[in-house]
């Protein structure tokens, strides 16, 4: 016998109350958790071992399960688009570009920061670089011109003490 207020309130019971205490119902719940990581694991593994193909809701092309993304929510554990649609899709929402502006930027082949000229593969390593305070999309960069922009963007009170710092100390006189 145990006081009515160490058990939970269970409206389908005659008398209000679930017929388990609240720590028996726990040590139930945390044990029907550990079970069902169990089985889940033991189903993740049974899928890695596997070998199988997925259809592209986008492209409709048969490929490899390694080139979806995970998912979570999907029966299969894997995103219904394969890695290259998912980011279409995610570029075209973040940038607000139409199919043919975004054919037409990835199919430029070399980085467009003027002196660069970093070869860009089918797309690979392609950043569409925009303006954060308009949100317009201004050219194709490669990546690491991308990240250096953006640096220099956020902090253009240090571009020219970064330039007299590196002309002073040009030629490799300094002191060890």
């Amino acid at each position: 016998m145990k006081p009515a207020e160490l058990f939970y309130h269970c409206n389908k019971r005659k008398r209000g109350r679930d017929y388990k205490c609240k720590a028996c119902k726990s040590a139930i719940d945390k044990q029907r958790g550990k079970e069902r990581r169990k089985r889940y694991n033991k189903a993740m593994a049974a899928l890695e071992e596997v070998r199988y193909e997925k259809v592209c809701r986008v492209c409709r092309r048969l490929l490899p399960k390694h080139m979806f993304p995970k998912c979570s929510t999907s029966c299969d554990y894997l995103s219904p688009y394969c890695r290259e649609c998912y980011s279409r899709i995610n570029r075209k929402r973040q940038y607000g570009l139409s199919d043919e502006r975004l054919d037409e930027m990835l199919a430029v082949k070399t980085c467009q920061m003027p002196g660069c000229g970093e070869k860009l593969t089918n797309g690979q390593g392609a950043c569409i670089d925009h303006c954060h305070a308009s949100g317009k999309v201004r050219a194709v960069l490669c990546q690491k011109c991308n990240t250096m922009l953006g640096y220099i963007e956020k902090n253009l009170h240090l571009v020219q003490p970064m330039l007299d710092y590196i002309n002073e100390h040009k030629g490799g006189n300094e002191a060890a």
